[in-house]
């Protein structure tokens, strides 16, 4: 089933329709990382709603993310789903206290780590919303540790992207 019937509704422009028409290639390439890009109010959303439903009718596995707990709920409120980009890519469940283990009580600490989520299937679509909102800073901080603390690096690690140092 093609991406467009998906869109029969709508008046698509120009930019919308060459939009649809690379993110179906996109789905069927090797190609790990699609971008799209465009001004507010160009159908970014609009295309994100329709291309939801899309996977959701070819069984495909998916999850929404944003950097921020507004932005996430933006993407609910439009597409039905959206997480920020910490409860997507960090397991909370798994939470461990540094040095809990340790003889000297004194060594104890109540710092928490979370590490990163396996993603599980590599197959997984993974759309983040808001992208350039996502640091490549080092973000520490006293009581607790996400990952490795770089949000962009940590994502790509859930994503199971390779990266070059």
């Amino acid at each position: 089933m093609s991406i467009f019937n998906h869109f029969k509704h709508l008046n698509l422009s120009t930019g919308q329709e060459t939009a649809l028409t690379k993110l179906e290639a996109f789905l069927d390439s090797p190609v790990q990382v699609f971008m799209l890009k465009g001004y507010a109010g160009s159908g970014k959303t609009t295309i994100l709603k329709g291309f939801v439903e899309y996977l959701k009718s070819n069984k495909r596995e998916f999850k929404i993310m944003a950097p921020t707990g507004r932005a996430a709920k933006v993407l609910r409120d439009k597409t039905g789903q959206g997480v920020t980009i910490h409860k997507g890519i960090y397991n909370f469940a798994k939470l461990e206290s540094v040095n809990q283990n340790a003889e000297d009580d004194a060594d104890h600490s109540f710092h928490y780590y979370f590490p990163i989520n396996e993603s599980g299937t590599s197959e997984k679509i993974i759309i983040v919303d808001e992208s350039s909102m996502i640091s490549s800073v080092e973000s520490k901080n006293e009581l607790f540790t996400f990952g490795t603390n770089i949000l962009l690096n940590d994502l790509l690690t859930y994503a199971r992207l390779q990266t070059s140092k």
